[in-house]
């Protein structure tokens, strides 16, 4: 999404903007932060962007996340529902982390996290990587 974004023309609106908030959605998402609206909000959103953007790119650009929600639903719903990385990779989820159940492998991915100065959507961070 950060990709998408960043090489965003900024012609068009849908595009423009559009990315911007799909990128704040997934981080809400994966902080912790999101409700229960989110996922049918971030839906509408793709389908805007796909449908009024001017070129391939923001056309594309909702790609990703339809995917992921069509295959991996159940984890964004436990991240927003259960505050719970199926996945054991986002260590926003302080709790688990004092109870033992994330592992070391996710701890080495927190480290990285802060290595890039908070940025949840950096490389091996994002929990669908």
């Amino acid at each position: 999404m950060e990709f998408c974004m960043d090489e965003s023309c900024g012609k068009c609106n849908p595009c423009r903007t559009g990315t911007v908030q799909m990128l704040r959605m997934l981080e809400k998402i994966t902080d912790g932060t999101a409700d229960k609206d989110t996922i049918p909000k971030l839906e509408e959103l793709c389908l805007m962007v796909k449908e009024s953007s001017l070129c391939a790119l923001g056309g594309t650009a909702p790609n990703p996340i339809y995917s992921t929600l069509r295959y991996f639903r159940d984890e964004y719903e436990a991240h927003i529902m259960d505050h719970h990385c199926k996945a054991g990779v986002c260590y926003v989820f302080q709790g688990e982390v004092e109870a033992g159940f994330v592992d070391t492998f996710a701890f080495a991915k927190y480290i990285v996290y802060v290595s890039n100065g908070g940025n949840i959507m950096s490389e091996g961070c994002h929990p669908y990587h």
